[in-house]
């Protein structure tokens, strides 16, 4: 058979494609958690591009000069040696380098593979950083409540079992980096994360995952209870979920400095949500909700903000003044109770507070249950609502209610 019979273009394609192999092989060697996510980068296809083009350009060269042309019996077949003779010969002239220079403490070699090097360098960064996003996603993922003490011998046993390839080299210097990591000074949950890295540039990330969901009853950290301490407490005792809740939550956020930290603020918003969406008492919820803020921000960040809510304000004067206690005297029986709260709630533009309108309406139903007069009873009910609003606010509400037209004459504003 003459190579007139074979056309030339499926020589120089077979050429280009071994070529190409042959840089594909030497990406996937380097990226053993992800080889194909490396070879698709910009740099990696024109590392293989360039490795594919140098072995046909090697095959023309060879056909226009007469190169080897007696490696065998038979045009056809000496064209096929000289074809993987090109694609094998470009890896080796691509990797030689002229001379190495010496800079600083480094060798630095001149020629081809200088280029080729930087090439190399360049996929190596576009991977890490094309993987550093899923990879830090999924090892979050799988390795959220390990305990690295119980992880740290029998998770890498059981990866390299499940790999089977893995060499006891490979073994030996994984060790090590359990080891360096086991003695470093950071926290277990850094420590964690770095173990599922380290396994996952080994065995992959469904390995892993496939690791860890068989061991996890074994090796996951024991939750630990949030306890409120007695000071904590004594601040929450004022508070309420419905009138308190959204405030406190923003309150830590604006401590914390992630005001504009939108993940943190989905997460909490969502946890307030579904403490809201409970069936137990406004007590219990806003229990619920200074645990779940403890365990993100910290208890001492909680105490600031609890601290900064109205309701924690030092204690103050509740007595009336002699002028508002002389007018409330005047006004005697023709203000009830409720006149008095909606007047300071409509003051205070607090009318669609249900909650706080139902706490004073329990306020006053108490009050109404001592055994004192009418007027006595509105004096102890003005000083629960000087608590609430303040005096000024409560006695404009007394003076408003003095103006009401009830027959009688007004009454002296206090």
């Amino acid at each position: 058979m003459n190579p007139s019979d074979v056309s030339l273009s499926w020589f120089y394609l077979a050429t280009f494609l071994a070529g190409g192999v042959v840089g594909l092989s030497e990406i996937v060697s380097r990226y053993k958690d992800a080889p194909m996510n490396a070879a698709t980068t910009w740099p990696g296809i024109l590392y293989c591009l360039l490795n594919a083009g140098g072995s046909a350009a090697a095959l023309a060269l060879m056909l226009q000069m007469g190169w080897f042309k007696d490696l065998a019996t038979g045009p056809v077949s000496n064209l096929i040696m000289q074809s993987i003779l090109a694609a094998t010969g470009t890896m080796a002239i691509f990797r030689s380098s002229l001379f190495t220079v010496r800079v600083g403490n480094a060798d630095v070699s001149i020629g081809p593979a200088a280029f080729l090097q930087i090439l190399m360098t360049a996929t190596d960064r576009a991977v890490d950083r094309a993987r550093a996003q899923p990879r830090a996603a999924a090892v979050q993922r799988i390795m959220t409540d390990i305990d690295f003490q119980k992880a740290k011998q029998a998770l890498p046993t059981l990866c390299f079992g499940l790999m089977q390839n893995v060499s006891i080299q490979e073994q030996d210097t994984f060790g090590t980096i359990v080891a360096k990591l086991d003695s470093a000074d950071m926290d277990d949950v850094f420590k964690t994360n770095n173990l599922g890295l380290a396994l996952m540039n080994l065995v992959g990330e469904d390995v892993l995952s496939q690791a860890v969901g068989m061991l996890r009853e074994d090796i996951a950290e024991i939750p630990q209870p949030i306890v409120q301490s007695l000071e904590t407490l004594g601040l929450l005792r004022n508070l309420t979920f419905e009138a308190s809740g959204r405030q406190l939550v923003e309150g830590c956020i604006f401590l914390a400095n992630k005001s504009g930290d939108g993940k943190t603020n989905a997460g909490i918003d969502a946890e307030h949500g579904r403490i809201g969406a409970m069936t137990v008492s406004d007590r219990q919820k806003i229990l619920l909700l200074s645990a779940a803020l403890i365990g993100r921000f910290g208890e001492p960040l909680l105490k600031l903000a609890l601290r900064a809510l109205p309701e924690n304000d030092p204690p103050r004067s509740l007595i009336p003044s002699p002028a508002l206690a002389q007018a409330i005297r005047v006004l005697g029986d023709r203000v009830t109770p409720a006149h008095a709260i909606d007047a300071c709630l409509i003051l205070a533009n607090r009318v669609q507070d249900a909650a706080l309108r139902q706490q004073l309406g329990i306020e006053a139903e108490r009050i109404a249950s001592l055994p004192v007069s009418g007027t006595q009873q509105l004096l102890f009910l003005v000083s629960v609502l000087i608590g609430r609003f303040g005096e000024e606010t409560v006695g404009r509400a007394v003076e408003g209610l003095g103006e009401r037209p009830t027959g009688g004459t007004k009454v002296a504003p206090p």
